[in-house]
């Protein structure tokens, strides 16, 4: 009399998805609680606006991106390596939301004061990327999406080495760039962003 339909149980993929997008919401809070406090016009910098909104949208492209570990043979190890980038994601918009962003009185003064950390755990996380992309999802060095990853990692590279409020306008304004196209290229494809072959 044990009439209960038995449940399918979880694919591997999708038991790993569930913690991957666990640490990616974190990520989303972090960034999206810091929201208000940046848009007001008398303490907000356009500039450290720009790179919190770009951890949320980051956040929805490496989501989305997650479909593209559909088939990988998972290993604990490789797990791990995957798990960084949302986590590297949090580490990001813990750097630029501070745990009481109603005391920032500048966001002006408090990107500078942290543009370097900032950007240094920005340099590691296109790092993680670039490994993952070739030792998780197999993409050839020379692969063209290469050339989507590598600017990116310039744009950490130039914002840990320069202190100078027009470089990082310059900076800002090429991620706003990038993003719209990024952003468009992946709301107009059906599928994931890159996919193991």
């Amino acid at each position: 009399m044990g009439g209960g339909v038995r449940g399918e149980s979880l694919t591997q993929f999708e038991y790993l998805a569930i913690a991957y997008s666990l640490v990616i919401s974190f990520a989303v809070v972090r960034a999206a609680s810091v929201l208000p406090h940046v848009l007001e016009s008398e303490r907000g910098y356009w500039v450290h606006t720009v790179w919190v909104l770009g951890n949320l949208v980051t956040s929805l492209l490496i989501f989305w991106n997650f479909w593209s570990y559909r088939e990988v043979e998972w290993t604990l190890g490789r797990f791990a390596l995957v798990l960084t980038l949302p986590t590297a994601l949090y580490v990001l918009a813990s750097i630029l939301a501070p745990d009481d962003p109603g005391q920032i009185q500048s966001w002006r003064r408090h990107y500078y004061s942290v543009r370097v950390r900032f950007f240094v755990t920005g340099i590691a996380y296109f790092v993680v990327i670039l490994m993952v992309s070739t030792f998780v999802l197999d993409m050839p060095i020379l692969d063209p999406f290469r050339l989507v990853q590598l600017p990116f990692l310039g744009v950490a590279v130039a914002g840990a080495l320069s202190d100078r409020p027009a470089v990082h306008s310059g900076l800002a304004s090429l991620v706003i760039a990038a993003f719209v196209i990024l952003v468009a290229r992946s709301f107009a494809a059906p599928g994931p962003l890159w996919s193991v072959q």
